[in-house]
């Protein structure tokens, strides 16, 4: 069975916390509990590294469906108006042939019918993979490597940042620190696959 994290209240839950310290922060929510080396993670790793990105999508799906018949997130994506998948840099983008948050986004897009916006937030800088990183390390491998270009895009909405895993949450504040940064009246929530018990 799925180590489902059973979502719980989306502006007070582990990986929602993480993230409170960032004004635009509103809400956050992670589907799964992730485990190295557990079947259920090895889909996530196939679907990021092992060209099999239509499994990220299903996924997603799955995930966005569960959510709409899950009391505490059933409305989560009522008040979105775009979806935002955290980019890859252009060189890992085209080693690995694929961003697999884009195409979790899109299997959400597929439940939800909201607009995928690309394009507006970039990584700029080509850091080194966080997965062997500690917490501090991790930090600091994400600083300033986030720019944002059309910001007149993403004035004054609510996007839904999306990634893949989430360990300590680096990768997802260092977003939303860019995106608020530069557009001080913009919300921004969390989706994640699947996040660490404690991050």
């Amino acid at each position: 069975m799925l180590p489902r994290t059973g979502f719980g209240e989306p502006t007070n839950n582990a990986l929602a916390q993480r993230f409170y310290e960032w004004e635009s922060f509103v809400k956050g929510v992670g589907w799964l509990y992730y485990q190295h080396g557990n079947a259920y993670s090895q889909l996530i790793r196939q679907a990021k590294y092992d060209d099999l990105p239509a499994t990220a999508r299903y996924l997603a799906r799955c995930a966005a469906t569960e959510m709409a018949t899950t009391e505490a997130c059933s409305d989560f994506f009522s008040d979105i108006d775009c979806l935002v998948p955290v980019p890859l840099s252009r060189q890992r983008e085209r080693q690995r042939g694929y961003n697999q948050s884009l195409f979790i986004a899109q299997g959400l897009a597929d439940i939800t019918g909201i607009a995928i916006t690309r394009g507006c937030l970039l990584r700029t800088i080509h850091n080194k993979t966080q997965t062997r990183l500690g917490r501090e390390e991790r930090r600091k491998n994400v600083e300033g490597i986030f720019s944002v270009r059309h910001p007149e895009r993403l004035q004054g909405k609510h996007v839904l940042l999306i990634d893949d895993v989430m360990t300590t949450g680096a990768t997802l504040a260092s977003c939303i620190r860019t995106l608020q940064d530069v557009m001080p009246d913009i919300r921004v929530s969390v989706f994640v696959l699947a996040c660490a018990r404690r991050p």
